[in-house]
């Protein structure tokens, strides 16, 4: 078998099943992106279009993302969220979810999974700042939580 059949034949990636029962089995990129009906949003983000949003203009625009905050790390600024769960295993679960969309759309977050509860973080380094592709995805994250 050569390079290009294995990279066309091998999987992405594998799925987390919380519920009892088999291992889950690796599932492909196009087999994924159908497996999300109501996420229809999620397509590739890049390549990039326009730069960092203007650090001042990122508090009035934070208004509309509830739940999220404004964090500076490493001296880039950030979206941030924790979100909280009843249990590790439901936390584990949302975090893979987010996993699942930001492979998709070619663009990851910080994800920090923890007892009870997940903190995600969405910027771009790319660009020095945060992008309006960031904002999309906190949005995302946010519908994740509504389905």
């Amino acid at each position: 078998m050569n390079v290009a059949t294995l990279s066309k034949t091998a999987p992405l990636r594998l799925t987390y099943q919380p519920q009892p029962g088999p291992v889950s089995q690796p599932v492909a990129r196009d087999q994924f992106e159908t497996s999300l009906p109501q996420l229809d949003l999620i397509k590739p983000m890049y390549p990039l279009v326009g730069g960092a949003i203007p650090e001042e203009q990122l508090p009035s625009m934070m208004e509309n993302l509830p739940g999220w905050n404004l964090k500076r790390v490493d001296g880039l600024p950030r979206l941030e969220r924790e979100i909280g769960f009843a249990n590790f295993q439901e936390a584990m679960s949302f975090s893979n979810q987010v996993a699942e969309f930001a492979e998709v759309q070619g663009h990851h977050p910080t994800l920090l999974t923890e007892w009870g509860k997940v903190t995600v973080g969405w910027w771009t380094h790319d660009v020095g700042g945060v992008h309006a592709n960031d904002f999309t995805s906190a949005q995302r994250t946010n519908a994740l939580l509504n389905r």
